[in-house]
């Protein structure tokens, strides 16, 4: 059981009251008890993430162990929250760059896993993957995704921001890279990853991938600060 005592102890001021103003907003908007109960839930576990009790990484596990609900009960109300939190395509982006530039390897055929433990992250992703262009209902099962290689390239160049893809392009192919477009070149650039993954021992295929991805988006980050 949570120690809310021990919870609040040496806290800085602002963390108590961040908590307190998820739980009162719920009663407040838009009527004084007008919110449904799991409104408050939902509060409720923004104020103990905000308190530290909580991972704030949507993964169902924490909240199953400490608040001792079930995962059905779990995955709701990281459900609920996330609309709430992921107002923008800019927050939902970002969250998906953060998902891409951590896969693991797979030995099922020509695919990457990706964990994914906010359900609604995943139904964002497969709905960019069925608007690229691949299927995706027989790919998802639970919080792993299953992506095809190419699709996995065309949601990493779709992530790149319009502007910046010429940009980037011309920098992978001064990696060595090879290929026609954005696309083809960060497919090539997995590829390249996973040989290279292979050829050294001990080293993980989806660390590999992972470091390569996130040169990417850091190099995408250093010109938009720049410009």
């Amino acid at each position: 059981m949570l120690d809310i005592s021990a919870l609040l102890a040496n806290k800085p001021v602002d963390h108590p009251n961040a908590a307190i103003e998820h739980l009162l907003a719920t009663y407040t908007l838009p009527v004084f008890g007008a919110a449904k109960q799991v409104k408050h839930e939902v509060a409720a576990l923004r104020a103990l993430s905000t308190l530290g009790a909580l991972p704030d990484n949507g993964d169902e596990y924490p909240p199953v162990t400490t608040l001792r609900i079930t995962r059905a009960k779990a995955r709701n109300l990281l459900y609920q929250d996330a609309p709430d939190t992921l107002t923008s395509r800019q927050q939902i982006d970002d969250a998906l760059r953060a998902l891409v530039i951590h896969p693991t390897s797979t030995t099922d055929g020509d695919l990457i896993l990706l964990e994914i433990p906010q359900p609604f992250l995943m139904d964002a992703l497969r709905h960019r993957v069925r608007q690229l262009g691949f299927l995706s209902v027989s790919r998802f099962g639970g919080s792993i995704a299953r992506l095809p290689l190419r699709a996995l390239a065309a949601l990493i160049e779709d992530l790149v921001p319009p502007a910046e893809r010429k940009s980037v392009a011309a920098q992978l192919r001064r990696q060595g890279v090879e290929g026609a477009d954005l696309q083809s070149l960060v497919l090539g650039l997995i590829k390249t990853a996973g040989r290279a993954a292979v050829g050294a021992a001990g080293e993980h295929l989806g660390t590999s991938i992972a470091e390569r991805i996130g040169a990417v988006f850091n190099y995408v980050a250093h010109q938009t600060q720049s410009s």
